[in-house]
């Protein structure tokens, strides 16, 4: 999650806050919650999918807010010479409002600022 709260601070989003809730047979279900602009929001943070230095996946689904579910992710693949970055994002939105959000707004600021984290990763790594 510490990898999490950097990207969301690079790319200008909200704090989260996360709940852990006991389950039954064992383990725990985790929570976040965060405030936006345009509401609160809550959801079901899934365990990530990590396995360095391959990819990073995540898997949310929200009880609360614009959104219904996201899944979001880093894949890296070697190239002769360095390695490449594909970032992906697919946000299921709750109402016609939202899904102008995400193609408007925020899937063109995602790509903008993902690539401004990678370019300084990239310098970071020279």
């Amino acid at each position: 999650m510490r990898m999490t709260d950097w990207i969301n601070r690079a790319m200008g989003l909200p704090a989260v806050e996360y709940d852990f809730e006991a389950r039954p047979g064992g383990g725990s279900a985790v929570w976040g919650r965060s405030r936006l602009p345009i509401g609160r929001m809550r959801w079901r943070e899934f365990p990530f999918e990590w396995r360095e230095p391959d990819f990073y996946r995540v898997h949310r689904v929200f009880a609360s807010g614009p959104f219904a579910e996201a899944r979001l992710g880093m894949d890296l693949q070697e190239t002769p010479g360095g390695a490449e970055i594909i970032c992906t994002s697919e946000m299921e939105p709750r109402s016609a409002i939202a899904a102008w959000l995400i193609r408007q707004i925020i899937g063109p600021r995602a790509d903008r600022e993902m690539r401004r984290i990678v370019a300084h990763a990239e310098e970071y790594l020279r």
